[in-house]
């Protein structure tokens, strides 16, 4: 997975799911998240991209 360009995490497809994790530091704004699939013997290769708004949010406190 890219955020904007960038690596940021890979995972292994087990039972067509994968799980990959974003960088909690990610700055407040809009940024492409970009997934990818090189494919294999009998599925094609395929990518798809979509926007993450990243917003600030005040109203989480701790033991909340």
């Amino acid at each position: 997975m890219s955020v904007d360009g960038t690596v940021v995490s890979t995972a292994t497809l087990a039972g067509g799911l994968a799980l990959a994790l974003l960088p909690a530091n990610l700055a407040v704004g809009a940024h492409a998240v970009t997934v990818a699939y090189p494919g294999d013997a009998t599925t094609a290769a395929s990518s798809a991209t979509a926007t993450l708004t990243v917003r600030l949010w005040w109203g989480w406190r701790p033991g909340r």
